[in-house]
């Protein structure tokens, strides 16, 4: 999972939490919403750091925010151990009409190539527009990736947030990431580059 480890959410957290139990004591009956499966196509196609804004920005949502996206883990999540297998995934849309589709989407979502999709990695995926184009929640984002309030991310801030999640992957990578967002070639991400990754991922 990438997000900063203070700010990931347990396992145990999402078994223990009243609204999940309230769920998980009754058959229901699986359905993704059309804006749930738009939103995970978006974040397929997304590059890496944008999928580790989005993991970030799915630690600060609201329940009102996150409601019918805890209700589709839940329903997927046969066993309630807090995280989907590949089998749970497969087995659990199987019988929607789209359902080949929605299976690659959802296994995309395993960004710590785990096998399986954790509660963090299912959020960051399925959360829309109206939370990864508020400003004030990118600018926060952003703040925990400036660690030196510089104004810029560069490939260190990077490494030392989330370089505990990638381990054993060369330094290029960082580079690389910086070089998804930054438009003016610096080898720095400033917040306007930033929030323009971010805008980009709602026209694809």
């Amino acid at each position: 999972m990438i997000a900063p480890v203070e700010k990931r959410i347990t396992a145990q957290e999402v078994l223990d939490d009243p609204w999940i139990k309230k769920y998980t004591d009754k058959e229901s009956k699986i359905e993704v919403p059309l804006i749930v499966t738009q939103n995970l196509k978006k974040f397929k196609g997304a590059e890496q750091v944008k999928k580790v804004v989005l993991t970030y920005l799915a630690t600060q949502l609201s329940e009102q925010e996150i409601e019918p996206i805890k209700k589709l883990f839940i329903a997927l999540d046969n066993n309630g151990d807090g995280k989907l297998s590949m089998d749970e995934i497969e087995k659990g849309l199987k019988e929607l009409k789209n359902a080949k589709d929605l299976v690659e989407l959802v296994q995309a979502m395993d960004t710590d190539k785990s096998g399986f999709v954790d509660y963090n990695e299912f959020l960051a995926a399925a959360i829309g527009e109206e939370v990864y184009l508020n400003k004030e929640k990118l600018k926060q984002a952003f703040n925990v990736f400036d660690k030196d309030r510089s104004g810029k991310i560069d490939s260190d801030e990077l490494k030392a947030v989330i370089g505990s999640e990638l381990k054993g992957e060369n330094e290029e990578i960082w580079r690389d990431m910086i070089k998804e967002a930054d438009i003016d070639g610096d080898g720095q991400i400033d917040f306007d580059e930033f929030f323009k990754m971010m805008y980009n991922l709602k026209i694809k």
